[in-house]
């Protein structure tokens, strides 16, 4: 079975923002958003505005805590709840991670994450670093046949000597993994 997969920074959960999501969501089997600046309680409104698709989000903020302004951050992998397989939210600690695992009757198994990572600002960052390394410190990933990252790495991958660049690149060669770079 072919899986396809794409990846939208939709800077807010908006009614603008809604017309390329749903095109994206019509073409495609998993659609990972980043930036949906969404409240946990608010997270019922993706399943408000696409009642044909199953959504696991973690939200960049939190419920407690009062601020100003817009949203900020959050991740979501959304799928379409008709696809011909199981798929399981994976509990991850980070709040720029978010993942799920994804099962296929002839028993091919894939982790799918979606990212939101930290800008790149050409200084060591640490969260950069740590939600990074949480994909892969999951239980789960020894568990599954595949592993596929996806989402905002905020970094440049032209930009050789940037500390973002350099850790993903050094992950990817550590984990045995490909980057590709599409736009």
């Amino acid at each position: 079975m072919a899986l396809s997969i794409a990846t939208y920074n939709i800077q807010g959960f908006r009614t603008a923002t809604l017309p390329y999501l749903s095109s994206l969501l019509q073409c495609n089997d998993v659609v990972l958003i980043q930036e949906h600046w969404l409240l946990e309680s608010q997270f019922h409104l993706i399943a408000d505005a696409f009642p044909y698709i199953t959504a696991h989000c973690v939200s960049g903020m939190q419920e407690n805590v009062i601020s100003h302004g817009r949203g900020f951050g959050g991740c979501a992998v959304l799928w379409r709840s008709s696809l011909a397989c199981t798929v399981e939210p994976v509990g991850v600690r980070h709040r720029r991670v978010c993942a799920v695992k994804i099962g296929f009757s002839h028993g091919v198994t894939i982790l799918v994450a979606c990212v939101y990572l930290p800008c790149d600002n050409n200084v060591s960052n640490n969260e950069y670093d740590a939600a990074l390394a949480e994909v892969f410190t999951s239980d789960v990933c020894q568990e599954v046949d595949y592993i596929i990252v996806g989402g905002d790495f905020n970094t440049d991958l032209s930009r050789l000597n940037s500390p973002q660049t350099i850790a993903l690149e050094e992950l990817c060669m550590r984990e045995n993994m490909l980057c590709v770079k599409r736009h």
